[in-house]
């Protein structure tokens, strides 16, 4: 593979600002940080030059799925949606949610629930993954296990089979080999991201879940009171104790601890009483 470079465009502007990186979010702030010579219009120019990136045209296709540029640049610009800015951890997490489903033949994005992702991290490079495979914590396909590693797991819930997808160890440093021509390591990692292959950016790895697909998606409907404190409980998460059934917190594995003090609610809460059938039909 030849290294490209990628294809700027300048943002046109009329008039100056007081601030010319206002809402130019982390894409200023990283030139400022790595650039400290840079001010005022080369400054903003150059940040805008980076805000509207778009890939260059490549004739590239993954050795493992059909996707191409114009794919990735669309996976790009959703991750990216929140954030206003592109950066390399988006890409690494569309391309690796890409090459796990890949690895289970599976072909993203995944409509039937069937791709549950297992990440490893929060922040961008979940969108990235959820960008790629359209898992998410909502439709409860997306569980975050907080190592502080960009790492995920992809399971097929149909047949249980599961691969471990990391990043290779010096991916930082192969990248570079990719954008030769970039003294930035940022720049260079979001350049070489897009186009190295998958066998140069990632390990695979067939593991076996701790916890049952079963017990991890539960089934719809299953609710149930705790014995202490009386909330609702969902998806069998509770914990069953001399008799009890308990929730994690009064089964000591919470991750918060009451303090015992008094909340005083802000203004329109503690305006009105709250509104009961009794006392509405006593209005009536």
């Amino acid at each position: 593979l030849s290294p490209i470079r990628p294809v700027y465009r300048r943002k046109a502007t009329t008039e100056r600002t007081a601030s010319p990186l206002r809402g130019k979010g982390h894409c200023g702030n990283a030139l400022a940080s790595r650039n400290p010579g840079l001010t005022g219009m080369d400054l903003e120019r150059r940040t805008n030059l980076l805000l509207s990136m778009r890939l260059p045209p490549f004739k590239w296709q993954s050795h493992f799925y059909g996707v191409t540029m114009k794919d990735l640049q669309t996976l790009f610009e959703i991750s990216s949606r929140d954030h206003n800015h592109l950066c390399p951890r988006q890409i690494l997490g569309v391309r690796l949610g890409l090459a796990g489903a890949a690895a289970l033949v599976l072909e993203p994005p995944i409509k039937d629930k069937r791709l549950l992702v297992v990440t490893e991290t929060d922040g961008c490079f979940v969108d990235g993954v959820t960008a790629a495979t359209g898992c998410t914590v909502g439709h409860r396909t997306l569980r975050v296990e907080d190592y502080g590693k960009a790492a995920a797991t992809f399971v097929d819930t149909h047949t249980g089979r599961a691969v471990r997808v990391a990043p290779v160890v010096d991916i930082r440093q192969r990248a570079y080999a990719y954008a030769p021509d970039e003294p930035r390591h940022y720049f260079a990692q979001m350049q070489a991201y897009q186009i190295m292959p998958e066998v140069e950016m990632f390990t695979f790895t067939e593991v076996k879940l701790t916890t049952s697909i079963e017990a991890i998606i539960s089934r719809p409907g299953l609710r149930v009171q705790c014995d202490v404190c009386g909330e609702e409980i969902m998806n069998e998460r509770e914990v069953h104790h001399e008799g009890l059934t308990l929730c994690r917190a009064c089964a000591n594995r919470a991750y918060y601890q009451p303090t015992g003090q008094h909340i005083s609610l802000p203004y329109p809460f503690e305006q009105e009483p709250v509104l009961t059938a009794q006392s509405l039909g006593s209005r009536s």
